[in-house]
């Protein structure tokens, strides 16, 4: 006897459902969703990993108003029966890197799709697509697909509702990476006394989300503003003198919208980008610097006792920084994993 299985049922019934909160009403959009969700788990060129964001859209208009004065160009068309999402993300998930996203939407004559890429954010500081998307209403419903982590897929629409779609084993729950990154980026921005702290927490997660994503895995770490002197536990790590004054940098940048200040804005998102792609622990202090990266800790005997001695190197240093959390040495901790998953720990 023989049998098969999948789980193409199973995801259509539940898609069905997001697109229809969000609005759409034609089982060929739900069947193109459910193709991009599958696709975008696992989505690679070149044996790269790619993590391209697909907008869906139900009317060609809205692509102005996600976008105002931003560049669209169209890549091609696809049938509207049996669509190939395939084909789609082909010719375009390469294109969508650094504020470029995918968007697809069916024609007037309603017999194709189009799509192509579009200027989702002209730079960092910037309103995104994302953000304008929940302003639109119910009449024009958009839908944004992309991957949150191994076999993960979150689907958002323009009425901010959330569907994680998990294609492995592990008990159906929601992502937890935008939750972690906003406390860690809350804890970074603690003491930043500038009126523009409330602005700045939505960029760092922005950026943070942005780098982390790409990673191999990632560790960072926040400690009080007012250390004078390198903590004698953090050491073993690569200082900056001066750090980078990234809060000050955004602050400028907001302020005065000048090309020589958003330059210098994202010469300090570079760097720290780096500093992301580097082994050890990125350390930042709580009122928007970068302190430190490549940063090594060595636990103390009472704090090897109360780690685990088994599991992978990076996990075993982000619980001996959960000890460093509930003894008050560190503000905050934060983990992610190769595998996309994360953790991330504050000081009550």
């Amino acid at each position: 006897m023989s049998s098969a299985f999948s789980i193409r049922e199973a995801l259509q019934g539940r898609l069905h459902d997001c697109a229809a909160n969000a609005g759409f009403r034609c089982s060929h959009t739900e069947d193109l969703i459910r193709d991009f969700a599958a696709s975008l788990t696992h989505y690679r060129e070149e044996d790269v990993p790619l993590f391209p964001e697909v907008y869906m859209l139900s009317n060609s208009a809205d692509l102005s108003t996600l976008a105002p004065s931003a560049s669209s160009h169209v890549i091609g068309r696809v049938p509207i029966v049996n669509a190939d999402a395939g084909k789609v993300l082909k010719n375009t998930a390469t294109l969508a890197e650094n504020g470029w996203s995918i968007y697809i939407v069916k024609t007037p004559e309603g017999n194709e799709f189009e799509y192509g890429v579009f200027r989702s954010q002209r730079h960092s500081i910037a309103t995104s697509a994302e953000d304008s998307m929940y302003g639109l209403g119910p009449t024009s419903p958009i839908i944004v697909i992309r991957n949150r982590g191994l076999l993960t897929v979150e689907i958002v629409d323009s009425n901010k509702n959330r569907c994680t779609v998990s294609l492995t084993s592990s008990l159906p729950a929601p992502s937890p990476l935008a939750a972690h990154i906003q406390m860690f980026a809350e804890s970074a921005l603690t003491n930043v006394k500038s009126g523009y702290k409330a602005q700045m927490i939505p960029y760092l997660i922005g950026i943070l989300t942005s780098h982390l994503q790409r990673g191999h895995g990632t560790l960072a770490a926040v400690i009080q503003k007012d250390v004078d002197a390198i903590p004698g536990d953090l050491a073993d790590g690569v200082w900056l003198r001066p750090p980078v004054h990234l809060a000050d940098c955004y602050v400028a940048a907001v302020g005065s919208q000048t090309a020589e200040s958003l330059a210098e804005l994202q010469a300090a998102e570079s760097l720290l980008n780096g500093m992301f792609n580097s082994d050890g622990v990125v350390v930042f202090s709580n009122d928007g610097r970068i302190l430190a990266f490549r940063v090594f800790l060595n636990p103390t005997p009472v704090e090897r006792s109360k780690i685990p001695d088994k599991g992978g190197g990076r996990r075993r240093t982000f619980s001996l920084m959960q000890e460093r959390v509930k003894s008050g040495s560190l503000l905050a901790a934060f983990f992610r994993s190769q595998d996309g998953s994360t953790d991330c720990k504050k000081a009550n």
